[in-house]
């Protein structure tokens, strides 16, 4: 490999794997990618909590509608990580004393602390914009709200441009070699679109595990604030690089859907060869369950067409064998 190429260790953190890639800095190609699952981190020398990701659904509607207005274009909902450190700091108080955890960030703000060996959690307003609570106009958190509620500001990361060098290599890590510098982390969403480069007129379609749909807006004076008003609420205009925006639409639901149904499956094929003669019993030891299964394979004498269906599925039941042979029979 020539001396004088520039290259680039990209690590995507996401909810189920690891991904990393060597990418040349100066034409963005990728040398090689490598992808793996992810098993559980924690501090040698450090306090160190779970990890919390987007998909906890710990916090109800009626808790996130209970929390202050933020001062931000972007909404705060279920599964944001300031929204999941308040229903913490509510319903178990003392975790963080008691633990002595004293910041808090993503699981790549955690990753680039043990890099460089910061003390503090540094993070880019690509991804603090997630968190809730962020102001994208100027570039900073909602500290006054969030100090009146009690949250515990000393935790929130420090903010730092996308493209900031925020530490060094202390030593070598595998075949890279020490002092190579280290960047603020990105969202994995924006990296995504940029990899492929989309035009002024190009829509992307993002799937991981959820989906995404958006463009990058490209008008410097254009004002998310002027929005017109048929425009659907669940377009959101997140933050990009250069001070860009990217107008995206996204779903809850991606790869942890397909994920859910093999869970689903696996759990019916372990008891698959004398599951038949178990039905009335299994049945009868479900508990109550919102699901609904319309069994008319076959459709009936007025009505030939077939018409199965199921209403009120979620995560939780889904993997349930014992509601589903219940709604079926």
């Amino acid at each position: 490999m020539p001396l004088d190429r520039r290259l680039a260790l990209g690590i995507d953190l996401g909810t189920s794997c690891v991904k990393l890639s060597l990418i040349d800095i100066l034409t963005e190609e990728q040398e090689f990618a490598v992808s793996r699952p992810l098993q559980g981190m924690r501090g040698e020398r450090c306090s160190c909590s779970n990890l919390y990701t987007w998909m906890d659904r710990r916090c109800t509607p009626e808790f996130v509608s209970s929390l202050p207005t933020p001062d931000s274009r972007i909404p705060i909902k279920v599964g944001m990580g300031w929204v999941t450190l308040q229903w913490i700091l509510k319903h178990r108080p003392g975790l963080i004393e008691e633990n002595g955890y004293d910041c808090a960030g993503t699981i790549v703000d955690y990753v680039v602390a043990g890099l460089c060996n910061n003390k503090t959690s540094i993070t880019s307003e690509l991804l603090a914009y997630s968190f809730g609570y962020f102001n994208t106009k100027s570039v900073s958190w909602n500290t006054d709200i969030l100090a009146e509620a009690g949250f515990p500001v000393h935790m929130l990361p420090s903010l730092v441009p996308s493209g900031t060098v925020v530490g060094h290599l202390p030593r070598p890590w595998g075949h890279i070699q020490e002092g190579v510098p280290v960047y603020v982390v990105t969202m994995d969403t924006q990296c995504a679109v940029h990899s492929v480069r989309p035009g002024e007129h190009d829509a992307v379609f993002y799937i991981g595990t959820s989906s995404q749909l958006g463009y990058v807006i490209t008008d410097p004076d254009f004002d998310p604030s002027k929005r017109p008003p048929d425009t659907p609420p669940t377009l959101e205009y997140q933050p990009y690089f250069h001070g860009g925006l990217y107008a995206s639409c996204n779903g809850l639901d991606g790869g942890n859907v397909l994920e859910c149904f093999v869970r689903m499956l696996y759990s019916w094929f372990q008891d698959f060869g004398k599951l038949y003669g178990k039905l009335p019993q299994l049945a009868l030891d479900a508990e109550n369950t919102d699901l609904e299964i319309d069994p008319r394979l076959f459709g009936s004498y007025f009505q030939p067409s077939p018409s199965c269906s199921v209403r009120g599925d979620n995560p939780r039941q889904h993997n349930s064998r014992n509601s589903n042979i219940k709604s079926d029979c």
